[in-house]
């Protein structure tokens, strides 16, 4: 049987093709097996899917035995990773006894359809109908969605953002009635689900529609609303950081710091403070670094500040960037206790920067010996 899946060639598969076979697989093997989620709904737009999605009555034993190495994905053991094809599928237990009952679990009807291996297209939810007029409904009901699963208050926004579907009317009405259930995910989960949908595009139509409604979630977000005029105007392509930045001006939230992974968490907390600076000079320049004045500028720039002179530039001009360029090093001050060599390091270096002395190394030895007399 493993021979079987090794003689296909992916390189000439596309994925639905190669997830077309793995569902023939599994069915051959007398289970049943089925695409759903995303995959589905990105065939029914005419997209071609990113990631394959299959919910199956296979057991994990029989997976192996078919496709090889298998790997259990989460703690439940309900889902499970097969590389047929060297890239992971993940395939997932079927919920309940009919494909039927298993999409009535599924979050938006939009999401809610599958396919046999047939390629026929099981629509009980009508999906379909949801996809062709671009409007993002609930399977069930607004409430049932979200008590489900509160996470979908922000896959909501997610979701219509990256599809460019509006919100339907139950939806938005029962969004703030709801928006408080956001407490009960676990903060890491809300954060994965803020980072993707900071990587999509935001337009100025969508910060019209999702910026109320993420303003309604418990978390802290847009506390600062002077930033949105900005959003508006200049619908900014974010990196991680400053997207974190942003969302958490002005935030007086706990939770962050709990899901946050650290380099984010420093540069967010390093740019809310390099902002509540008096004044910008050279030194607070230096040790802001590059990626913290950006998140900083950009921040400004949204608040409708200007600036006389661009603060990347000014930056650039400095003398050094780094200690480590700083033309002497610890290896120029071995005749110092080894104390004393960090401690003299750091006194150049302010020096340098704030202009009191050149970057040249007989003009630094000679200004840390008349420092030191």
């Amino acid at each position: 049987m493993k021979k079987y899946m090794h003689d296909w060639q992916a390189a000439d598969m596309e994925r639905w093709q190669q997830a077309m076979e793995i569902i023939k697989r599994i069915s051959k093997e007398g289970d049943k097996a089925y695409l759903t989620g995303g995959a589905v709904r990105d065939k029914l737009l005419g997209k071609e899917p990113a990631d394959i999605d299959i919910a199956s009555s296979v057991s994990a034993e029989k997976l192996e035995k078919i496709f090889g190495r298998t790997v259990p994905a989460g703690n439940r053991k309900e889902t499970f990773l097969i590389f047929p094809f060297g890239e992971p599928v993940e395939i997932t237990k079927l919920k309940g006894s009919t494909i039927e009952e298993d999409l009535a679990l599924r979050d938006f009807t939009c999401n809610a359809a599958a396919v046999d291996t047939a390629e026929n297209v099981i629509d009980p939810f009508k999906a379909r109908k949801a996809i062709s007029e671009k409007i993002l409904h609930p399977v069930v009901s607004a409430e049932k969605t979200f008590k489900d699963d509160p996470l979908r208050l922000i896959r909501a926004v997610r979701l219509s953002v990256k599809l460019q579907f509006s919100l339907s009317r139950e939806i938005i009405t029962s969004y703030k009635q709801m928006s408080g259930l956001i407490k009960q995910t676990p903060a890491e989960r809300i954060y994965l689900e803020l980072s993707k949908l900071g990587r999509h595009q935001i337009t100025k139509s969508d910060w019209v529609n999702v910026y109320p409604l993420l303003k309604q979630l418990p978390l802290g977000l847009f506390e600062d609303t002077s930033l949105y005029e900005g959003l508006l105007k200049i619908t900014p392509v974010f990196t991680p950081e400053q997207w974190w930045t942003v969302i958490l001006y002005g935030n007086s939230a706990v939770w962050p710091g709990r899901a946050l992974p650290k380099k984010i968490l420093k540069h967010v907390r390093k740019t809310h403070s390099f902002l509540s600076e008096d004044r910008w000079d050279n030194m607070a320049f230096y040790e802001a670094g590059r990626t913290v004045i950006q998140s900083a500028v950009l921040i400004k720039l949204l608040k409708g500040e200007s600036f006389a002179e661009d603060p990347l530039l000014q930056f650039d001009r400095l003398p050094i960037h780094s200690v480590r360029d700083l033309k002497v090093s610890g290896r120029d001050l071995l005749h110092m206790e080894s104390r004393e060599i960090g401690r003299t390091l750091s006194i150049l270096e302010k020096a340098v920067v704030t202009g009191k002395v050149s970057n040249d190394r007989k003009k630094l030895i000679t200004y840390i010996e008349g420092e030191n007399q």
